[in-house]
C-alpha cells in the first residue's frame, strides 16, 4: 500500500470514528475532546505532506500564466490596433451617410416650402389644413460591416420633437401629481390615476 492509499485510510477510518462517536456523559465527552485533537493532528501531518504539492503546483501554474500572459498579450494589443482602425473607419463613413442624409432632407424640406409657395400663389394655401409633413428620409449605410470585430458602441439619443413621442415613452410626473392630491385630498380628478388614503 502507497503512503498516500495509507493516509486516506487512516484519514477514513477518523471520519468514521467521529461520525458514530455519541457524547452522552463526561467520560465520552472527554473521550471526543481526545478524538478531535487526533483529528486536528492528523490534519497538521496531511498539511505538511500536501503543502509542498500545492506550492510547487502553484508555483507551476504561475510559471504557465505568465508565459501565457506574454504570449496573448501581444495578441490582443494587435487586435485593439485593428479594432481601433476599423472604429475610425466605420465613424468616417457614419459622418459621410449621415452628410448625404442631410443633403437629401434639404432637398425634400425645400421640395414642400417651394410647393407651399406655389399653392400659396396660387390661392390654394389659404386652407385650414397645414400641409403634409414631408417624408423622412433615411440613407443607407455606404458600406458592408463586417461581424466580429469587437467594436462597441454606446447608443444615445436626443429628443427632436418631444409632442411627437407615444405615450409608452412618457413619465408621469409623480411630484406633481403628489402635489396635487394633498392639495385638493379627495376632491382631485387627474385621469388615469386613483386617489386614497392610507
Amino acid at each position: 500500500m502507497n503512503e498516500i492509499a495509507k493516509l486516506q485510510t487512516k484519514s477514513n477510518e477518523l471520519i468514521n470514528q467521529a461520525s458514530i462517536y455519541i457524547v452522552k456523559d463526561q467520560k465520552t465527552y472527554d473521550g471526543a475532546a481526545i478524538l478531535k485533537k487526533s483529528l486536528s493532528a492528523f490534519k497538521s501531518k496531511l498539511k505538511s505532506i500536501f503543502d509542498p504539492i500545492v506550492s510547487t503546483a502553484n508555483m507551476a501554474h504561475k510559471e504557465a500564466k505568465a508565459q501565457q500572459k506574454g504570449q496573448i498579450d501581444p495578441i490582443e494589443e494587435a487586435e485593439n490596433i485593428l479594432r481601433q482602425k476599423c472604429k475610425e473607419y466605420e465613424d468616417k463613413k457614419e459622418k459621410e451617410r449621415l452628410a448625404l442624409e442631410q443633403k437629401e432632407k434639404d432637398k425634400v424640406t425645400k421640395a414642400a416650402k417651394d410647393a407651399q409657395e406655389f399653392a400659396d400663389a396660387q390661392g390654394l394655401g389659404d386652407t385650414e389644413e397645414s400641409p403634409p409633413a414631408p417624408p423622412p428620409v433615411k440613407v443607407k449605410p455606404i458600406f458592408d460591416k463586417q461581424a466580429g470585430l469587437g467594436i462597441r458602441r454606446t447608443w444615445k439619443f436626443k429628443i427632436v420633437d418631444e409632442a411627437l413621442i407615444p405615450t409608452a415613452y412618457l413619465k408621469p410626473d409623480l411630484v406633481k401629481i403628489g402635489e396635487a392630491i394633498r392639495r385638493n385630498k379627495d376632491k382631485t380628478y387627474i385621469p388615469g390615476v386613483e386617489v386614497y388614503y392610507e
